[in-house]
C-alpha cells in the first residue's frame, strides 16, 4: 500500500523530462551531446530522456549511430542498448528480475542485428543500422506493454481532477486517510473510509468524489493506495 498526499509533497516525478511528441523528441536528438555527465561522458540528459522512451527513442537516434563524431555515436549506442533492454523487461534499479530470460534475448537480438559498435568501421556500422532500422520498423509502432503497477505520476494525474472535490467535502483543517482500490482498467473499484465518517454527509461526499477518479490502465488486477485528504471546507 502506498501513502500519497494530495498536497503533492510525497509524489516525485521522474527526474528526466518525458517527451510526448515528435517535436520534443527531435529536440532531444538535437541535444544528444549537451551537458554530459562529468563522470560518465557517454550519458547526457538527452540520452536518459530518449532511453526512457524505449523503442520510440531508439528509432529517433538511428541516424546518430552514423554521426561523424565518435562521442555522438557512443551516446546513440547507449540509447539503443537501453531501449532494447527495456523492451525485453529491464527495469531501472531492478534489472531483469521480473523476466529472467530478458537479458539473454536482448543480447541475442543485439548480435543478430550486427552487434553495433560505435568505433567499428563505417561499413559495419551501416550494415548494423540497416538491420536495426528494419527491426524497429516492425516493433517500435506496437503498443507499449502496460506497466505492472500504478506509478506515482500516474496516480497524481488521475487524482488531479477529483482532488479539489475530495478536499471540499471535509471541514477546513480536517485530515482523513482514504483507501482507494483501482481496477486494472483504471476505474475505482472500492473506496474505504474511516468508520467515524463512513455514514456521515462528509463521508458520502468524499466517497462519491473519490469514485470519479480515473488512472491509466495497468497490468496488475488491482492496486490499493492510501490517500491523505486535507479538508478545505468549501463544499
Amino acid at each position: 500500500m502506498r501513502l500519497v498526499s494530495l498536497l503533492g509533497v510525497l509524489l516525485c516525478a521522474h527526474a528526466a523530462a518525458q517527451p510526448s511528441d515528435d517535436a520534443e523528441i527531435a529536440s532531444w536528438v538535437a541535444r544528444l551531446d549537451e551537458a554530459p555527465d562529468p563522470l560518465h561522458a557517454d550519458y547526457t540528459p538527452a540520452v536518459h530522456a530518449l532511453c526512457a522512451l524505449g523503442l520510440r527513442g531508439a528509432t529517433a537516434i538511428l541516424a546518430s549511430l552514423d554521426a561523424a563524431d565518435e562521442m555522438t555515436r557512443l551516446r546513440a549506442q547507449r540509447v539503443l542498448d537501453c531501449a532494447v533492454s527495456r523492451h525485453f523487461g529491464f527495469v531501472p534499479g531492478r534489472g531483469f528480475a521480473d523476466n529472467p530470460g530478458g537479458d539473454a534475448r536482448a543480447r541475442a537480438l543485439w548480435h543478430e542485428n550486427g552487434a553495433y559498435e560505435f568505433r567499428a568501421d563505417r561499413s559495419a556500422r551501416l550494415a548494423s543500422i540497416a538491420r536495426w532500422r528494419a527491426w524497429l520498423g516492425q516493433h517500435a509502432s506496437r503498443p507499449a506493454p502496460l506497466p505492472d503497477t500504478l506509478s506515482p505520476s500516474a496516480l497524481r494525474a488521475g487524482l488531479a481532477e477529483v482532488e479539489p472535490r475530495m478536499r471540499a467535502c471535509l471541514p477546513a483543517g480536517t485530515n482523513v486517510a482514504v483507501s482507494i482500490t483501482f481496477a486494472k482498467s483504471g476505474v475505482v473499484r472500492r473506496v474505504r473510509l474511516p468508520s467515524a465518517i463512513e455514514r456521515t454527509t462528509e463521508g458520502r461526499c468524499l466517497r462519491e468524489a473519490a469514485r470519479a477518479a480515473r488512472v491509466r490502465p495497468f497490468a496488475r488486477p488491482s492496486q490499493s493506495v492510501s490517500v491523505g485528504v486535507r479538508g478545505t471546507g468549501r463544499h
